[in-house]
């Protein structure tokens, strides 16, 4: 049995995006170019923009490129090609972009697996055979995987209004809460703002009242000089009059040793006489 390094190439559907096409039904296929090597899907006419072909291909490798082109087949027209993308030959699968100038007008899901690939027919209808199989058992286990979300999403959703409705419960005791401790908080910013409001009011209190005490210190201070300068001058003027005094009774001392030196009576007029004797300059020093 002769074999040849192969690709298998599975093409399972379209999505054609609506902005990017005018005709509201198509009769859509894909040709794949490889080499020299063209095959085509079968024709489908959709009005959904979503063609499904699941087709698969055993194509004998001649490059390492490969072309897919989207077309749409009228009844009497020439066929339109809408978009096309070239892929190296590398084992891939899932979606990629069909471009046309550059614009993106859809995307083509397939997968490509390069393989040897026996050239016998009846070998090469078992490995078909054997790769729909495992295309099989795949879609089997999404089938399960689906249901098992759909059971729990249909879980999710009776639990769903219960738990909403907690949820909700909890919610709105935490807005009370909020709500409460922002009174509070706005009322003690309030108290605060009146003994703010106080405070400035005592501090201009106290503001005035210190300089009231510093008009009355200057006040004092001004006093306290004038004070100190009358005592200054009854002090002299104390000391002028204890100087005249001193001065009286030495004078009157001197006119009674006289007058006993003499012999004579002191009457009234030699008193008088004696002190018009004083000196004119001592007379001059007490005034």
């Amino acid at each position: 049995m002769k074999a040849s390094s192969g690709i298998i190439l599975n093409i399972f559907e379209t999505q054609i995006d609506s902005n990017a096409c005018d005709l509201s039904k198509m009769n859509l296929y894909i040709l794949v170019t490889h080499g020299s090597i063209e095959l085509s899907t079968k024709s489908i006419s959709v009005g959904d923009f979503h063609p499904k072909w699941n087709q698969v291909f055993y194509i004998e490798r001649q490059c390492d490129k490969i072309e897919f082109t989207l077309y749409h087949k009228p009844l009497l027209l020439k066929e339109i090609p809408l978009g096309s993308c070239v892929l190296l030959l590398q084992n891939q699968n899932g979606w990629v972009h069909l471009l046309k100038d550059k614009q993106k007008i859809g995307s083509l899901k397939l997968s490509i697996s390069n393989e040897i690939l026996p050239l016998d027919t009846a070998n090469i209808q078992d490995l078909y055979h054997k790769k729909l199989s495992e295309v099989q058992s795949l879609k089997n286990k999404v089938l399960k995987y689906r249901l098992k979300y759909k059971q729990t999403k249909a879980e999710l959703n009776k639990k769903a209004p219960n738990k909403l409705n907690e949820i909700i419960n909890i919610l709105k005791t935490e807005q009370e809460k909020y709500l409460k401790t922002l009174e509070e908080v706005n009322e003690k910013k309030n108290k605060l703002k009146e003994k703010e409001e106080f405070i400035l009011k005592e501090k201009d209190k106290l503001i005035q009242e210190r300089e009231r005490l510093r008009i009355d210190e200057l006040e004092i201070r001004k006093n306290t000089c004038g004070l100190q300068n009358d005592f200054a001058e009854l002090q002299r003027a104390g000391n002028k009059l204890s100087l005249q005094e001193k001065i009286f009774k030495a004078s009157h001392r001197n006119s009674k040793s006289e007058g006993r030196n003499s012999g004579l009576p002191t009457s009234p007029y030699s008193r008088a006489k004696t002190n018009a004797g004083i000196p004119n300059s001592v007379s001059s020093f007490i005034l």
